[in-house]
């Protein structure tokens, strides 16, 4: 489930996509916590829902601290 994007357009549109995993999904639902993934990549920037999505199937994973405090996580 992808909770969150960030992006960075140009020539191309990059993005960094937050996931939460789907055997999390409960547990965020009912406290807003979980071990978030992030992965970057390369999109054609026409559609913000179907980029993300694109990301999260065929982007690169990205650091998780690094992704932790681009999207304001807390721990």
């Amino acid at each position: 489930m992808i909770t969150g994007s960030i992006w960075f357009a140009g020539n191309e549109c990059i993005g960094i996509v937050q996931i939460v995993q789907e055997h999390e999904r409960d547990e965020y639902r009912q406290t807003g916590k979980a071990d978030f993934k992030y992965y970057i990549g390369v999109a054609p920037g026409q559609n913000e829902k179907t980029d993300s999505n694109y990301i999260a199937d065929y982007g690169v994973p990205f650091d998780r601290e690094a992704g932790n405090v681009l999207f304001g996580v807390i721990r």
